[in-house]
């Protein structure tokens, strides 16, 4: 839901006659699994998931497939879209974490990646709480996915359009992680500085959240034509 953001997009996009469909990965939400199944293979499994339940149970068209991905998001997307599992027309990518170093550095730097890591090898599972407060339980097969997986390997396979949104201020996703995802898609940009990781869902931007919510629609609908 992003504090409302994501609800935004969703329903902007259903006036303008593009359905959607959200989940809560594990532990997220109203999930009851333990955030020790959120991992980059489960995340995956369950968009595949998401995608399957739509359309067997909506009038949806199955040739007009499109993904959307916030930050972790973003790099779930860029996998799915080299794998081509499915067929995605376009893929909007909000500061998409696509960085295939051995450091994460939204956790840390290289010491602190290594202690969490050892930890979490020994008990399966280790404690962290990230820069907004949430206390994670972050599993061995986390650190697996997120350090031996690059999201953007196959990224030749994506036929479709791209669009990369991101600002030069981001504080969590480096604008030139972003910037990574612009050129192997080569992807249309938005550049919405101003707000940091935020992206307007946790402040009051207006201005950001309509270019981000407008730019969204529009690349949709020009992919689904």
């Amino acid at each position: 839901n992003e504090n409302g953001g994501l609800a935004d997009i969703a329903e902007s996009l259903a006036k303008a006659g593009i359905a959607t469909i959200r989940m809560d990965f594990p532990g997220c939400g109203k999930s009851e699994e333990s955030f020790q199944k959120n991992t980059m293979t489960n995340m995956v499994s369950d968009v595949y998931s998401c995608i399957d339940y739509a359309e067997k149970n909506y009038a949806i068209d199955s040739t007009k497939i499109g993904i959307f991905g916030y930050s972790m998001g973003g790099r779930i997307a860029c996998e799915m879209a080299g794998e081509g599992k499915v067929n995605f027309s376009g893929m909007v990518l909000l500061a998409p974490y696509v960085d295939n170093s051995k450091t994460i550095n939204f956790i840390g730097n290289e010491e602190e990646n290594a202690e969490l890591i050892a930890a979490a090898e020994k008990d399966g599972y280790v404690v962290f709480t990230t820069k907004y407060g949430q206390v994670q339980e972050l599993s061995k097969e986390f650190f697996n996915d997120i350090t031996t997986i690059d999201p953007l390997a196959n990224a030749a396979g994506f036929k479709g359009k791209a669009m990369v949104i991101y600002g030069e201020d981001d504080n969590t996703v480096a604008p030139e992680i972003s910037k990574r995802a612009v050129e192997v898609f080569n992807a249309k940009v938005l550049d919405v500085t101003g707000d940091t990781h935020s992206y307007s869902f946790y402040s009051d931007k207006p201005e950001i959240r309509s270019a981000i919510v407008v730019n969204t629609i529009n690349m949709f609908l020009e992919t689904f034509k």
